[in-house]
């Protein structure tokens, strides 16, 4: 199960933090980590993180990005944005 934050805690620290969101995938697979790592290091990347969290909370800032929800969503290519749909 992936967390994606918890307020603006960052966990285990904001070294870990950076370190996770920079490490590169190896032969398309990221290690998994030993320990809970919040924000979720890849939630910046993802419109099916995104889209729907603009639903629940759309001002929640990255504690190390600095961008809002909406600002981070609006970020991806227009591709990946457009992919989020509602279920009917």
């Amino acid at each position: 199960m992936d967390f994606l934050a918890r307020g603006q805690k960052i966990l285990p620290d904001k070294s870990a933090m950076v370190s996770w969101m920079e490490a590169k995938a190896e032969n398309g697979v990221i290690h998994a980590p030993d320990q809970l790592i919040l924000p979720h290091p890849r939630m910046h990347e993802r419109a099916f993180v995104l889209g729907p969290a603009q639903d629940v909370a759309p001002c929640w800032v990255h504690p190390i990005l600095g961008k809002s929800i909406s600002e981070m969503f609006a970020n991806l290519p227009k591709g990946d944005r457009e992919s989020i749909r509602p279920v009917d």
